[in-house]
C-alpha cells in the first residue's frame, strides 16, 4: 500500500477517534501515531490492516458498491 494511502487513513481514524482512543484501538500509543503519520512506510502491515478494519467499522471507508 503507498505512504499517501497509510497517511490518509491515519488522518481519517484521527479525525474521527482521536489520536488517544485511535492509539487504544490499534494497540499502540500515541507517539507510535505520530511516528506512523510522519513516515507511514514504518506502520506494520498487521497496524495497517487493523486500522482498514476499524476504519470500515465505524463507517468510514464509504459506501459499498
Amino acid at each position: 500500500m503507498s505512504d499517501a494511502t497509510r497517511l490518509r487513513l491515519l488522518r481519517i481514524g484521527v479525525k474521527h477517534l482521536g489520536e488517544e482512543l485511535l492509539a487504544a484501538k490499534l494497540k499502540g500509543t500515541s507517539a507510535q501515531i505520530e511516528a506512523w503519520m510522519n513516515d507511514p512506510a514504518r506502520m506494520p502491515d498487521r497496524v495497517f490492516l487493523a486500522l482498514v478494519d476499524l476504519l470500515d467499522e465505524i463507517g468510514q471507508l464509504g459506501d459499498e458498491a
